[in-house]
């Protein structure tokens, strides 16, 4: 399913948004591991305010998750994510995003307010 998605022009704008410019997802096995550490985190924040919101980023946020959705990329447990009360992404679409991308787009702010045990923290090298 992934691959039929690449001959789709507007589904490879998304999954470049989503993704970063390569608009490659992690492999399964560390969005799972990601997951995980998500799911203990008292920072998810299960209730999905963009399901009922309206405006730019909510519209964005549920264009990803139908690509997502439309690809079958799933982890066990994923409707007990919700949001990250730290840099208030989608921990449904972010489990997926390479590190670099994660990088690139998290608030200089928030890296201290990151739990020590937090899967961004560790990839990024600053645990």
């Amino acid at each position: 399913m992934f691959e039929a998605l690449k001959n789709d022009a507007v589904g490879i704008a998304i999954l470049r948004e989503w993704l970063g410019a390569a608009g490659v997802p992690v492999p399964i096995e560390d969005a799972t591991r990601r997951s995980r550490v998500c799911l203990q985190c008292p920072e998810n924040q299960v209730p999905r305010w963009w399901e009922s919101a309206k405006g730019k980023v909510a519209r964005a946020i549920r264009r990803h998750l139908e690509i997502k959705n439309r690809i079958e990329m799933r982890v066990e447990e994923e409707e007990q994510l919700g949001i990250c009360l730290v840099c208030r992404c989608c921990l449904p679409l972010k489990i997926h995003v390479p590190i670099r991308h994660v990088e690139a787009h998290t608030d200089p702010d928030a890296w201290d307010k990151f739990p020590s045990f937090c899967w961004i923290r560790h990839e990024a090298n600053k645990a």
